[in-house]
């Protein structure tokens, strides 16, 4: 039986962008190399943004399929955590609450990493030491709202400085 190689989620440095073939490659700082394909919907952005943080050493928030291909890549957001609590009107998330970035976010329940997550979320808010956090590239558009959707939170120290 075949399996199938897990998602990648997480927040890293960009440490290459090179052209592979018909693709972009782009390498990050723990070592995870991917392409971007062409004609991608959001490869010009997603290409912009690791640029950025090539040049610049800020973290993004990456999403990858288990076979290498780059399906998102967003800017990584050095925050503390003011709060968070259970949505009131969708128990299948959190909202939470930073104090330099966006009003509200939201975790939510079927993230894969929900509750690491969860955890870093609670011992930031609780310590007040500041994370990076980083979205989905989209806004989600619910029936009676539009929302940032957590894609990972890191602790700040858990990423080595640039070198």
């Amino acid at each position: 039986m075949l399996e199938t190689a897990r998602q990648v989620l997480d927040i890293q440095t960009v440490s290459t962008i090179q052209p592979s073939n018909s693709a972009m490659a782009v390498g990050f700082g723990n070592g995870l190399v991917t392409r971007v394909p062409p004609g991608h919907s959001d490869g010009d952005n997603m290409l912009r943004e690791a640029t950025s943080s090539l040049e610049q050493g800020r973290p993004v928030g990456v999403m990858a399929s288990g076979n290498g291909l780059l399906l998102e890549l967003s800017h990584a957001h050095d925050t503390a955590v003011r709060s968070m609590r259970e949505d009131e009107e969708d128990k299948s998330r959190l909202a939470v609450w930073l104090w330099e970035y966006s009003p509200v976010c939201y975790l939510t329940r079927d993230h894969p990493e929900f509750d690491r997550i969860r955890a870093t979320l609670e011992q930031a808010a609780a310590s007040g030491t500041r994370v990076w956090l980083a979205n989905h590239m989209h806004m989600v558009e619910g029936e009676a709202e539009v929302w940032w959707k957590i894609m990972d939170v890191r602790p700040i120290e858990s990423l080595p400085p640039r070198t």
